[in-house]
């Protein structure tokens, strides 16, 4: 059965967004992607603003690590601040936090003053506290960019298991293609428009369209790509050790 689309109509900005619309697919992860200074960013921004507006029962957080300021002076007080108000005893919340600061690798900055703390472990923190709004829609801009391969996989596993369980929608944008085969759907933008858009392999075995567009294909992929041209492998094989067993039978 086809999920139910939340649909962003009329996006107009500064001569830039044009009649624009996108649509995304509810309960599911979606990737846009496009070359830096693409846009990627304010369309996150408008996207935040106009769900807000049409869809006024959705609970809605955003992390643009470039806007990331906390108020608070500890990890600690910021969660403490996050969770005022909930149905969450005081041991509950003792758990919650412990629990939080294990997850996100941030027990070691438990004292340290958060808006010190270096690029990645603000991002860490402010998505953390998103997740514990538990959002209907969680907005992510370009979260990934400060991190190692290995760090990325491990942010974007946890920011799917969230949006498993609690079965909300997660829009983020990257320019790393390779980080966008975690969704199920996925966007290329360039020069504000939309270029390609479909289930995430699907869209990346494009390989000239991409190459158009500026962005570096994963490396498996285009290989894959490379050697289907070349009758030397029938699908799309993401794992370098079985692409060897295929190619050496």
């Amino acid at each position: 059965m086809e999920k139910e689309m939340l649909e962003i109509k009329n996006i107009n900005f500064s001569n830039v967004w044009l009649d624009f619309e996108i649509s995304f697919p509810q309960n599911t992860f979606t990737t846009i992607s496009g070359p830096n200074n693409c846009g990627k960013t304010t369309l996150i921004r408008i996207l935040e603003e106009k769900i807000k507006k049409e869809f006024p029962t959705f609970t809605i957080k955003t992390v643009i690590p470039e806007e990331i300021v906390f108020t608070m002076n500890t990890i600690k007080e910021e969660i403490e601040l996050y969770l005022e108000g909930t149905e969450f005893s005081l041991e509950e919340q003792k758990t919650i936090y412990k629990n939080t600061i294990k997850q996100w690798k941030l027990t070691k900055l438990e004292k340290e003053d958060p808006n010190q703390f270096d690029r990645k472990n603000k991002i860490r923190l402010q998505l953390a506290l998103a997740i514990l709004k538990k959002p209907k829609i969680l907005l992510l801009d370009c979260i990934t960019t400060p991190f190692s391969r290995a760090e990325r996989k491990e942010i974007l596993e946890e920011i799917q298991k969230y949006q498993i369980q609690e079965k909300s929608t997660v829009v983020m944008t990257t320019h790393i293609l390779e980080d966008s085969l975690i969704g199920e759907y996925l966007y290329i933008l360039k020069n504000n428009e939309i270029l390609l858009q479909g289930v995430p392999l699907e869209v990346l075995e494009k390989d000239n369209i991409i190459n158009k567009a500026g962005l570096n294909l994963p490396f498996m992929i285009d290989l894959s790509v490379k050697l289907k041209d070349y009758n030397l492998l029938k699908e799309t094989e993401l794992n370098i050790n079985k692409m060897v067993e295929l190619l050496w039978k």
